[in-house]
């Protein structure tokens, strides 16, 4: 209990969680500077040298920290997402304090979540390619076929790529989507082939 005493403030606390899992509410900081300040105060303290029946001890902390308000998220959530940057410092060694990343957080659901729609969507058969072709206007003849994909969303119509696909690149969704339409667009040629009419067909991936 010697570290509590040593940041002790109005409305801070500390509490045990289980085994050796401590929780810390530090109340009223005003920057990041000030809480790590704190912090590193706190992991000096930890592994300062104990002595216990003429043995030197030593030990060390992992410390995760969410902020709140920046993580306006419900109790439980703020502990879980401590966890997960304590997890993170640990991964780094150790004796050392990782905050957590909520905008990376946001990312990586963001990229679950349009990974899910995605499957979804191709279970359900809802994507679809569609073939512009590209004619050579001086001859009048068409030189191929340009393959556009769209969503036939069951709610929202036929929406173009602007409105479904991620505004960052996430490559697992890169690769399941890439693979689709080269599919589609294969099968497209062989229908058209069967039935005597070839061309070639452009098709954008990542």
């Amino acid at each position: 209990m010697g570290c509590c005493q040593r940041i002790r403030a109005p409305g801070n606390t500390v509490a045990r969680l289980g085994g050796d899992e401590f929780l810390f509410i530090l109340c009223d900081l005003t920057t990041i500077a000030e809480c790590n300040l704190i912090l590193e105060r706190l992991l000096q303290t930890i592994s300062a040298t104990y002595t216990i029946t003429d043995q030197n001890l030593n030990i060390t902390a992992s410390i995760g920290i969410t902020l709140f308000p920046d993580d306006a998220v419900d109790a439980g959530t703020l502990l879980r997402h401590a966890d997960k940057a304590m997890c993170q410092a640990k991964e780094a060694g150790g004796n050392c304090f990782s905050i957590f990343d909520i905008a990376r957080d946001q990312e990586i659901r963001a990229s679950i979540e349009a990974i899910n729609q995605l499957q979804e969507s191709i279970q359900a058969q809802e994507l679809v390619l569609y073939y512009q072709p590209k004619v050579d206007m001086r001859k009048g003849t068409v030189l191929g076929a340009e393959a556009l994909i769209r969503w036939q969303h069951p709610k929202r119509g036929l929406l173009p790529p602007a409105e479904f696909l991620p505004k960052k690149d996430i490559p697992e969704f890169d690769i399941v989507l890439g693979k689709w339409v080269l599919n589609q667009a294969l099968k497209q040629l062989a229908t058209w082939a069967a039935a005597g009419f070839r061309t070639n067909v452009s098709i954008n991936i990542s």
